[in-house]
């Protein structure tokens, strides 16, 4: 799964508009380190730095004009984590918390919150 690239040239755009920096991938795409999503939500959060990388707390967050994003979170002026809808990706969509997580909530719990906890 990756983001269409029209919404993936859409957040670029809104990200450079509003000086957010992000790292790109060999297609000249944003470099994606992880896909969380919520299969049930249809949402879920693409993780540009590692969760490692980020601090405890708030982050700010932009509202970007682009189809089915509902906005990224950034950390010290880079790009952190974009907030998606399901429709905003293309290939199968794997649901990331039956796969990977030893719990699997009814939703995302990172949603609209800008919390970072663990």
């Amino acid at each position: 799964m990756e983001l269409k690239p029209n919404i993936d040239k859409e957040i670029q755009i809104e990200l450079f508009f509003n000086g957010i920096t992000f790292p790109l991938d060999a297609k000249g795409r944003i470099a994606i380190h992880e896909y969380r999503m919520d299969t049930k939500a249809c949402a879920g959060m693409l993780y540009i730095l590692p969760e490692s990388e980020l601090p405890k707390g708030e982050l700010p967050f932009l509202v970007a004009p682009a189809n089915y994003v509902y906005g990224v979170f950034s950390f010290d002026g880079q790009a952190a984590i974009i907030e998606v809808s399901s429709m905003a990706l293309d290939g199968e969509i794997e649901d990331w918390y039956t796969v990977r997580s030893p719990i699997a909530p009814p939703h995302l719990n990172l949603i609209c919150t800008a919390q970072i906890t663990g």
